[in-house]
């Protein structure tokens, strides 16, 4: 905590007399940091959440993670052949509600990616229930009735789930992406699922012991 409120000083003494051209995407500039709002995950690479205010005063703040030690060229490729999916079966009048987030390697192991607001992370929505909350269907779906109070927010969501939940199965079958667990596989308050991390695919996966 110490070593981030030291960092996050320094690059606040830039913005006092500069505005920056975020790499994510060069459309976006931000003039200062929401120093409230940043923090760190504990995961194992430590990556940082960075919350940075928009220089278009109506523009929304933005939330992006910076990893240092992963390599980050190959979450951009999947991220692009995703992308490219879903131009296509839009092409095809199937709308499968897919999350696109942008991801950029900005040097050796280390880059940005773009933070999905409203979105928690399955364990998190799941845990709360207990050891057995992974495998009950109740966590997740009166985690999106707390979102979507009304029926028809909540059939809303639930469409959102089905669609964008199969979208993800077929993308990540496809692009043979591996390491699937409830910590990279993200839900949205509006019920669109969508995976992270893609430091597995092709069918290059985790081995446990002679198991994929």
């Amino acid at each position: 905590q110490a070593v981030l409120q030291e960092g996050l000083g320094r690059i606040q003494s830039f913005f006092q007399n500069n505005t920056c051209g975020l790499p994510l995407s060069p459309g976006l500039v931000v003039r200062d940091l929401n120093v409230k709002a940043c923090s760190f995950f504990s995961s194992n690479a430590v990556p940082l959440k960075i919350a940075l205010v928009n220089a278009d005063p109506l523009g929304e703040e933005i939330n992006v993670m910076f990893k240092v030690g992963e390599d980050l060229r190959q979450d951009m490729l999947a991220l692009q052949l995703m992308r490219i999916m879903d131009r296509v079966w839009l092409q095809e009048g199937l709308d499968l509600r897919i999350v696109n987030f942008r991801c950029i390697s900005t040097g050796k192991d280390r880059g940005m990616v773009e933070l999905v607001p409203a979105s928690d992370t399955l364990r998190k929505i799941q845990v709360e229930y207990g050891v057995t909350g992974s495998f009950k269907d109740k966590p997740l779906a009166e985690w999106l009735r707390k979102y979507n109070p009304t029926e028809d927010e909540y059939e809303k969501a639930s469409e959102n789930f089905i669609y964008s939940c199969a979208g993800c199965c077929v993308a990540t079958y496809v692009l043979g992406i591996g390491d699937r667990h409830n910590d990279n596989i993200m839900l949205r308050s509006t019920g669109h699922v969508f995976h992270i991390d893609f430091g597995k695919f092709l069918g290059h996966s985790q081995m446990f012991g002679s198991f994929k």
